[in-house]
């Protein structure tokens, strides 16, 4: 498992400086004056905590009228305990990151009401991380088979939140290995699809000649 930073986002802001900043993109607030949203783009699916199916979206924030083509990404998942929240509950920070001349994404994790013991908390926490991994999968899928519509560089995405979205976000980052999988959760977790979860998107496998379509929302 890799060490565990402190995740902030200014943190995230100087680190994704890696191009020149001189002109204070990426740096300063409202280096852009508006910014276009782009809502409820669906990037994968799964079964919600009352058992029924689920879409899950993001809502796309970019600076309105940017010539850059080759954007760093920001993904940005809400709060509120794994129980309640919504994306929308993080559009000011989406702004203000777009402002900047990010890309920013509020995205969707599966979330609901139920009672807390450790495994059903512990699954509440793979939820949310595989939900993110399904979009952070939707964005380098964008580049690659839709033309880049949202401008960005997929050598570049950061991953936080708020509260519960930033467990999520911790999780889905740094929980990369099998032997790293919560105990209370081993019996369970290939129909959960293991570590990258199987919340999307559709991915096209070439097995023996035979061509498979594997789990999410294309």
């Amino acid at each position: 498992m890799k060490a565990l930073p402190t995740l902030l986002f200014s943190l995230a802001t100087i680190g994704l400086c890696a191009q020149d900043c001189s002109s204070g993109r990426y740096v300063n607030a409202n280096v852009f004056s508006n910014v276009t949203v782009t809502q409820a783009v669906a990037f994968g699916s799964n079964i919600g905590v009352n058992g029924s199916a689920q879409t899950l979206r993001m809502d796309v924030y970019q600076p309105t009228g940017d010539a850059e083509t080759l954007r760093p990404v920001v993904v940005v998942a809400f709060g509120g305990s794994f129980i309640s929240g919504s994306r929308g509950d993080v559009a000011n920070i989406c702004n203000d990151l777009a402002k900047r001349g990010y890309v920013a994404i509020a995205n969707d994790y599966r979330v609901g009401f139920f009672i807390p013991n450790q495994t059903t908390t512990t699954r509440a926490v793979m939820r949310g991380a595989h939900d993110m991994r399904a979009c952070v999968r939707y964005l380098r899928r964008s580049v690659a088979e839709m033309g880049n519509p949202y401008g960005i560089d997929t050598t570049r995405i950061v991953v936080g939140g708020v509260s519960a979205g930033a467990i999520s976000a911790l999780h889905a980052t740094y929980l990369d290995q099998e032997s790293e999988i919560p105990a209370v959760l081993l019996p369970e977790m290939a129909a959960l699809g293991g570590i990258e979860g199987n919340s999307g998107t559709l991915v096209l496998q070439q097995s023996h000649g035979v061509l498979q379509l594997q789990w999410g929302l294309g």
